[in-house]
């Protein structure tokens, strides 16, 4: 029996959260843009991507990650975890006001 793959977009989630290595970003909170692409198997039941987003926006606000590595690892984590119907996820985070002269992100494929 075929699997019926769709996939789930997140784009340009904004949040505020402290995350970085850098003495200013463990202090004040700064902008965070997350996107995501998340493969998922549909059967009976949906992925909610409200949920999906409300996990990762408490992940990244109560964890207060040193490296976005290792918040998206986290993230990885945590929605295989809740949400076992995840074939394959894909994180872009973004964080567009530590430099004045572009914006700095990080990707990551699980």
């Amino acid at each position: 029996m075929p699997k019926n793959i769709f996939e789930i977009i997140i784009e340009d989630f904004k949040i505020k959260a402290i995350i970085g290595i850098l003495e200013k970003e463990r202090i004040c909170e700064q902008d965070i843009i997350i996107n995501a692409k998340i493969s998922y198997v549909y059967e009976d039941n949906f992925l909610n991507y409200i949920e999906v987003i409300n996990l990762i926006e408490q992940l990244i606000k109560t964890q207060k990650y040193a490296l976005l590595e290792e918040a998206m690892m986290d993230i990885n984590a945590k929605l295989r975890s809740v949400f076992p119907t995840i074939c394959s996820l894909s994180i872009l985070i973004k964080k567009p006001e530590i430099l004045d002269s572009c914006t700095i992100g990080v990707r990551g494929g699980f």
